[in-house]
């Protein structure tokens, strides 16, 4: 039995709380349903709807705290030389716990890399999950003067000759 104005149900002994006529359930926000408890605080044992009930029982709904792990930003300072290009998105990756891969949300908030000029250059990278946690991370990208080479060995470029007296 259950009274759609209450925010609990009576299940009779024998019965699957699946097979139980259960009260529509408002999620509140930023909360998960974890399933179904005779303590109206959630303290005591969870049912789902699959537990079979061995006694007469009046249940709770319990709530929990959605999880919203903050994405992870994978990438690494770099290395460069003076006249490679740069791409800040090649091989940056996100990841986050609930919503997986989400290297397609990732934004390059800061960019000065001038690979023209020798010099210490940083790039800061931002991501946002589908529930609004967000992560940055900063790197930076060393741009090295060319190396250029000193005191190469000579090359002789010669063929063999026959040379007869009188030439």
């Amino acid at each position: 039995m259950v009274d759609s104005k209450e925010s609990f149900a009576f299940v009779p002994e024998g019965e699957k709380i699946g097979e139980a006529r259960l009260p529509e359930v408002t999620i509140p926000e930023g909360k998960v349903f974890k399933g179904w408890s005779e303590k109206e605080d959630g303290s005591g044992e969870l049912f789902t709807k699959d537990s079979k009930v061995e006694k007469n029982i009046t249940l709770y709904p319990v709530f929990e705290e959605k999880k919203n792990t903050p994405p992870v930003i994978n990438v690494e300072d770099k290395e460069l030389t003076v006249g490679d290009t740069f791409d800040p998105l090649e091989g940056v990756t996100a990841t986050d716990e609930e919503d997986g891969d989400i290297s397609g949300s990732i934004e390059v908030l800061n960019n000065e890399v001038d690979t023209t000029k020798v010099g210490i250059y940083e790039v800061t990278y931002k991501v946002t999950d589908s529930q609004g946690a967000s992560t940055t991370k900063t790197i930076y990208v060393t741009v090295n003067p060319k190396q250029e080479v000193l005191n190469e060995v000579p090359v002789i470029d010669a063929s063999d000759r026959v040379l007869t007296e009188g030439d």
